[in-house]
């Protein structure tokens, strides 16, 4: 969010015009991959604009701000032309994922059990009934990748456990 929606607006009156067209080039480089249809003039054009970004670095901040992450950007535009859409692949719910566990755990003993019962209190309780195409009957959760493994973790955990 920070990057495409607040940057833009924020960035102008801290920023230098210099640095901030630099940043732009980051802004309107990724933006352009996050379509959920990238075409190839949007991949060409993420692509200067990526690469652009990396090469003025060293001149804008100094060879020392020259990171492996900055070279990254530059390998964006083939993985969207090879996976797709950067959202496709992005590892930012996985991340913000590790948020939740973090805050799970409250000792060192049993860490493990802290966490599973931590996330089943919280996509148990509020869940609804659903049937599935193949007739199992289970609890649907707010991750509807997780539907069936929740359902079929409730169906084996006391509740009451939980708590």
């Amino acid at each position: 969010m920070w990057l495409l929606y607040y940057s833009p607006i924020v960035l102008p009156s801290l920023l230098n015009s210099e640095v901030f067209e630099h940043w732009l080039l980051l802004v309107r480089g990724i933006s352009l991959l996050l379509h959920n249809v990238v075409v190839e003039s949007d991949l060409n054009d993420s692509n200067h604009m990526l690469n652009q970004f990396v090469n003025l670095i060293p001149k804008i901040y100094g060879e020392s701000h020259c990171s492996y992450n900055c070279h990254l950007l530059t390998h964006f535009p083939r993985f969207c032309k090879q996976l797709g859409p950067l959202q496709w692949f992005s590892m930012a719910p996985f991340e913000t994922f590790n948020n939740f566990l973090i805050k799970s755990v409250k000792s060192s003993n049993c860490v493990t059990s802290q966490v599973a019962k931590k996330f089943l209190r919280k996509h148990i309780a509020d869940c609804s009934k659903v049937e599935y195409s193949d007739g199992f009957i289970g609890q649907k959760s707010k991750l509807p990748y997780w539907d069936k493994w929740i359902a079929h973790i409730a169906a084996h955990v006391d509740v009451s456990d939980l708590y």
